[in-house]
């Protein structure tokens, strides 16, 4: 009778309530970390922060149900979630914040950010740093084959564009070309190419060009080197015998064809905006590299239905700068030029990130120089 008043008892005094104190820490510590171990399997980072906020706010709320409470490990929990949280206010305010904009301003981001995932803050920021210019008929925008050190939007107007004195309209810009073009009006952006390549060998590739750089000419190889560095810099690629940094030189001639406006980031001012968070490098990435795709679709498909005209002749005429020392002689010495290029390719725009293909760079500039003319 005593044994069975027991088990009565101890059947009366169980409850959930009593399980939920016992076990209830554990399953909040369990549900924190698998949060934090999802959150490392997104590539969003908002959705990373918040499952890692999660995981830290957890931790606290078992370490306060513990005896004896452990101060230190609250403490250091709390901070990391205290940052995280900042961050994704930052994320959230940079991704929704609502931003005024003027007429002129929303249509150029309709057209040329939007798309691509740009934000109105990020815009709003990108417009920071960016410089209003009005050109005039016959304005040089970019020399084939002079150092480049600027982005362009050209957002109003129209520009003409050669590459040898070859005709492309592919990386002109022109009203309507947005409607009419497969690629868009992907010629508004100059100087996007040598920006991204610029960006590209600063963040992967430093020590291989330090390496060419620093490799031992002797005269033979120097001479084959200076007449196929002469039929390089015609052509606009970036000299690889340049000691330090390279220089990263327009691959065309753009003249503003009428009356134009402009938008012009340094390179410097661009890579600032770029760094200052993952999000806005995803979305200008894309929008400058959308244009690139956009010039090689409107290439190939304009390139068998339009012929130079006088005025881009004129305009290579007029804007092909000084002559290299080399480039006087191209023709006697065709032949030597060639076999020296046999054994020494003409150098890389960019590193691809596939091994052993070609980048999306090269093949269009090799598509422009050595292809039929438009």
């Amino acid at each position: 009778a005593a044994a069975s008043a027991g088990s009565n008892s101890s059947k009366q005094t169980w409850s959930w309530r009593s399980w939920w104190k016992l076990n209830g820490p554990l399953l909040i510590l369990n549900l924190g970390s698998v949060c934090t171990l999802v959150g490392f399997t997104r590539s969003d980072v908002l959705e990373l922060r918040a499952l890692s906020m999660t995981g830290s706010t957890t931790f606290v709320v078992y370490q306060l149900a513990q005896q004896p409470i452990r101060w230190p490990s609250i403490i250091w929990s709390s901070l990391f979630a205290a940052v995280n949280a900042v961050k994704i206010t930052s994320i959230l305010n940079e991704r929704q914040a609502p931003v005024a904009l003027t007429q002129w301003e929303e249509e150029i981001f309709h057209e040329h950010f939007s798309p691509h995932g740009v934000t109105p803050k990020q815009f709003e920021k990108l417009m920071s740093k960016g410089q209003r210019k009005e050109m005039k008929a016959g304005a040089l925008l970019s020399r084939q084959g002079e150092q480049i050190e600027k982005v362009i939007l050209v957002v109003r107007g129209t520009t003409r564009a050669n590459v040898l004195g070859r005709h492309l309209t592919a990386i002109g810009s022109a009203p309507g070309n947005r409607e009419k073009n497969v690629g868009g009006d992907s010629g508004a952006w100059v100087g996007e190419m040598a920006f991204l390549q610029a960006m590209w060998d600063k963040d992967h590739a430093p020590e291989k060009m330090q390496k060419r750089n620093s490799k031992p000419k002797n005269e033979t190889s120097r001479e084959n080197q200076e007449s196929i560095d002469a039929v390089v810099l015609k052509s606009g690629l970036p000299l690889s015998n340049v000691e330090g940094p390279y220089k990263y030189c327009a691959i065309s001639t753009i003249v503003a064809a009428e009356d134009i406006e402009v938008i012009e980031w340094s390179f410097k001012d661009l890579e600032v905006v770029m760094k200052s968070s993952s999000d806005i490098q995803g979305s200008l990435t894309r929008a400058m590299t959308a244009a690139i795709v956009g010039k090689v679709l409107n290439f190939m498909v304009s390139r068998t239905s339009a012929l130079p005209s006088w005025a881009t002749w004129l305009d290579n005429w007029k804007n092909s700068g000084p002559r290299h020392s080399k480039v006087e002689e191209l023709d006697e010495e065709e032949e030597e030029i060639e076999k020296a290029s046999i054994s020494r390719p003409v150098p890389k725009l960019a590193e691809s990130s596939v091994s052993g293909q070609p980048s999306i760079l090269q093949s269009v500039a090799s598509t422009w120089i050595s292809g039929p003319v438009i």
